[in-house]
């Protein structure tokens, strides 16, 4: 039999079920692909018949019959209503794990195909997931196997670099990738730096494409790699800004715009919130938006002053020692979402996602050093996954900060720097 080669971390995953702490069943909608909807037409039990006719729907917007072609509808409570009492799937447990849904059956592993080659990673809004792959002291690494018959299986993208007439992004996909995920795991420079680097690299492949010299992108990447070998960034990392008040301003800004219970699920995620406006030192904070005010009324230096105090005290030497936790999170980001592929050929604008992906995970870890009075590893690993649940699943989320960036003009290198460094 031939065996599937994976992402390494999912060599060990192993779904934990009913004792999962942020259960993937509770939350989120529960999307039937046309296949395991035909088969439930056919069951013979007069009771599972009786559930799937009540809380199973054919969607009138599905975008994927492979996906999407019925919903189910779920409790008030916003449980799937096929959860048992001992919060394993119902289904799965009278008929098999055949009778899942591509959706429910493939969660947490997704699956690209990049010129033939099938792609294997996870996400981290698996509590488990987010154990084995944030933990990994000595970094992540991804295996690929030759694409074949899939079964039941969704396939995420499929992208060929090898087309003529390829995006610009798409046909040098590959390579740029590489050369972001190689500059995040050299660990000879901080993790900070790293992303001030990839951003340079990022400005500088934007800065061709403007000047419609493409071509000279292949041997920017060579120089780039080289550099990175032999430390040759440091005189341009060195003069971007660094302003801790305008970085704490602006992501508070996002945080206070974009943290809406209303449109948020993840009620781990909403907690964790909370506990950061009050470790900031902003009140008893809700994230509702009623009660924003009060901490809005804090002085603007009292709050620097304590963001200051949390960095230097909680933050800094958490991270000195186990910044591979926000590497290994940023390294599988950019694995599974092909980064930097965009529809529009903005390279600086993938970049701008990242940076505000790492500057509000750290954000917020700052604050929640405050409640906590310190930060641990398995602190800092429930609140990503708690993050990935809660922010990324929601695909407008990160879409609409981003056109926010841009729209305050936020969207420049030397503005990535504020954010960036402390």
């Amino acid at each position: 039999m031939k065996k599937n080669v994976k992402a390494s971390y999912l060599n060990d995953f192993k779904c934990i079920g009913g004792v999962c702490e942020d259960n993937c069943c509770i939350g989120w909608n529960v999307e039937i692909d046309k296949k395991t909807y035909a088969k439930y037409e056919k069951i013979k039990d007069k009771e599972l018949t009786k559930y799937f006719k009540k809380y199973i729907y054919k969607n009138d917007v599905s975008y994927d019959k492979n996906v999407d072609y019925a919903l189910v509808e779920l409790e008030a409570n916003k449980h799937c209503p096929f959860l048992n009492q001992e919060k394993l799937c119902r289904i799965q447990a009278e008929l098999g794990e055949n009778y899942l849904s591509n959706v429910c059956s493939s969660y947490p592993r997704l699956i690209n195909e990049v010129d033939g080659i099938l792609e294997y990673s996870a996400t981290i809004s698996c509590p488990e997931i987010a154990r084995l792959a944030l933990g990994a002291k000595d970094g992540i690494e991804f295996k690929q196997k030759n694409a074949g018959n899939v079964e039941d299986n969704i396939i995420n993208i499929i992208v060929n670099t090898k087309k003529e007439d390829s995006p610009l992004l798409v046909k040098y996909l590959q390579e740029l990738r590489g050369l972001t995920m190689g500059i995040l795991k050299s660990r000879d420079y901080t993790l900070w730096e790293r992303m001030l680097i990839i951003g340079i690299v990022f400005r500088k492949i934007q800065e061709l494409i403007n000047l419609n010299k493409a071509e000279e992108i292949p041997g920017q990447i060579v120089m780039f790699s080289q550099k990175v070998d032999h430390r040759g960034f440091q005189r341009e990392v060195k003069p971007l800004p660094i302003n801790q008040s305008a970085q704490l301003e602006i992501l508070k800004e996002i945080s206070d715009k974009f943290n809406d219970s209303n449109e948020i699920d993840s009620e781990r995620y909403l907690s964790f919130i909370n506990e950061f406006y009050k470790g900031i030192g902003a009140g008893k904070k809700s994230v509702k938006k009623e009660s924003r005010s009060a901490a809005l009324k804090q002085s603007n230096a009292e709050l620097s002053n304590r963001y200051n105090v949390l960095y230097k005290d909680f933050y800094k030497p958490f991270m000195d020692e186990k910044d591979y936790i926000l590497e290994n999170y940023l390294v599988n980001f950019v694995f599974q979402s092909l980064f930097p592929m965009t529809e529009n050929n903005q390279p600086f604008e993938s970049y701008t996602n990242l940076v505000i992906r790492y500057s509000l995970i750290k954000f917020n870890l700052i604050g929640i050093s405050g409640f906590r009075n310190g930060l641990t590893e398995t602190l800092v690993i429930e609140f990503i996954q708690s993050f990935s649940k809660g922010l990324e699943h929601n695909y407008n989320f990160f879409e609409k900060i981003g056109e926010y960036i841009q729209q305050k003009n936020y969207d420049t290198m030397e503005y990535m720097s504020i954010l960036i460094r402390n």
